[in-house]
């Protein structure tokens, strides 16, 4: 095109377009009929221009570096797993399951395993050099992860074709089941010595998805557990173990709400809180080598209308997937139910598969990047959770506030508040609160009990779905 069309166009400022839009509201107040406050404090304006870029120009350093390029030629420059995950109750039978799912479009594997799993038949004709994968053990973490690596050497493959990590939040995981402090440094440091052979496979992870899974807010979800890494940091520094160790073996581990754009500017911030926590420990770790896992909402998920879950998985891939994944899970839809089948583990995996098949979001590396919304909300989110992080700090660090129960009760305000958002109709949730179906689900008065010094996961719609909880 030879002629420019735009230059036809006079430039319009903020202050201008802020102007039109009260006029248009007929006089009312800009900041309170079309600002949305966010429960972090977060404003949220109608639209967004140049202008607001001003201040997120550094910034700029991370575009089309939050991922790392695909080295294989032929492919894609923009590359993320897909995870296919399995809790595993009997190794020989979990094999095919495991088998089918990798001819079937997964590339990933996520295993929930015990102690004394045996991984020559659980992971029989599995090439692990040609995938990438992830470990999620219930208790005994350093013993099980030696076990692996032991069996893996056996192998006699090189220990730089293991990749993948280990989803062990070791502080996180006090929310649910209580431990020492001390006891973990000592786990933590035992975990790291005995996987330091093998660079790919991470051994520590930053839990973000269970905070969001426990109803945290989105600032929340980012400064609690970053909080309690340097909480670790702090214990194995005084071990004589350099944050460079520790840093260098982590990966991080998110879930995508429902919230589209907030959450995409959430995964990308934490990457890049991540980044620049390194930088404060003097640890030169590239943006594009960090591993970001996202799997899709439990929180969001609801019982009483599970093919909706589908539509939600989606959108929430998606934004997983524009907020710089590096793998990605996409839990089945009717999990809820317990009614998880071969259709409903295809369906989670078909999702990953058609964002990079059919909606070709593969072949941009990063299609956000320069976003004027994204960017000033991605800048906005940095700039709370640093904040609230130096509250948490002045309190004594994560541990203190556990101990005293202020993080979980703070947790648990942010939860309920959304819960009631919900019962009182102040936020609609198809087939929940708005469009019901009209055949009514049988009873089931659940028991769901939670400690004082306990943050567990739950979902959005439980008070609706459970009328008895809440009356507890």
């Amino acid at each position: 095109m030879k002629q420019n069309l735009f230059t036809d166009f006079q430039k319009v400022t903020k202050e201008e377009w802020i102007n039109q839009a009260t006029k248009d509201i007929k006089g009312k107040d800009f900041q309170k009929t079309l600002v949305t406050n966010g429960f972090d404090g977060i404003d949220l304006f109608p639209f967004y221009t140049e202008e607001d870029l001003k201040e997120t120009q550094w910034l700029q350093q991370y575009h089309n570096r939050l991922n790392k390029p695909s080295d294989i030629p032929g492919m894609s420059p923009r590359y993320w797993s897909n995870i296919f995950a399995i809790n595993i109750n009997q190794e020989a039978t979990d094999n095919k399951r495991i088998l089918q799912a990798l001819m079937t479009g997964a590339d990933a594997l996520l295993l929930s395993v015990k102690e004394g799993v045996n991984f020559d038949v659980l992971l029989e004709n599995v090439d692990l050099e040609y995938i990438e994968l992830y470990l999620k053990i219930e208790k005994a973490q350093v013993s099980v992860l030696g076990s692996f690596l032991n069996w893996y050497h056996t192998l006699g493959k090189s220990h730089e074709s293991l990749r993948g990590g280990l989803l062990w939040d070791p502080i996180t995981s006090c929310l649910a089941e209580k431990n020492s402090l001390g006891s973990i440094v000592e786990s933590v440091s035992k975990a790291l010595s005995i996987s330091e052979d093998y660079p790919f496979f991470k051994t520590l992870c930053i839990d973000s998805a269970y905070y969001h899974n426990s109803g945290a807010s989105l600032v929340q979800q980012l400064f609690l557990p970053l909080g309690g890494y340097i909480e670790l940091i702090d214990g194995l520094t005084e071990k004589g173990i350099e944050p460079e160790q520790m840093l260098s073996n982590t990966l991080l581990h998110a879930a995508s709400g429902s919230d589209y754009f907030l959450e995409i500017s959430k995964l990308r911030a934490f990457k890049i809180l991540f980044h620049q926590l390194a930088d404060l420990y003097q640890v030169e770790v590239k943006t594009e080598d960090v591993k970001l896992v996202v799997s899709t909402s439990f929180w969001t998920k609801s019982k009483s209308d599970v093919h909706t879950n589908m539509l939600r998985n989606t959108t929430e891939a998606m934004s997983a997937v524009l907020g710089s994944c590096d793998a990605l899970w996409v839990r089945v839809h009717d999990e809820v139910k317990g009614e998880i089948n071969t259709f409903s583990e295809r369906m989670a995996r078909n999702i990953s598969s058609i964002l990079k098949e059919e909606s070709y979001l593969d072949k941009i590396m990063d299609p956000v990047a320069g976003s004027y919304f994204i960017e000033c909300v991605t800048a906005q989110v940095i700039a709370k959770v640093k904040f609230e992080l130096e509250i948490l700090e002045s309190k004594e660090g994560w541990w203190s506030t556990y101990e005293s129960h202020q993080l979980q009760d703070l947790v648990k305000a942010a939860r309920y508040a959304k819960m009631e958002d919900l019962t009182t109709v102040r936020k609609t949730k198809v087939g929940v609160n708005k469009y019901q179906m009209s055949e009514k689900l049988p009873v089931d008065n659940l028991m769901w009990e939670e400690e004082n010094w306990q943050l567990l996961p739950l979902r959005e719609s439980f008070l609706i779905e459970y009328p008895n909880l809440a009356k507890q």
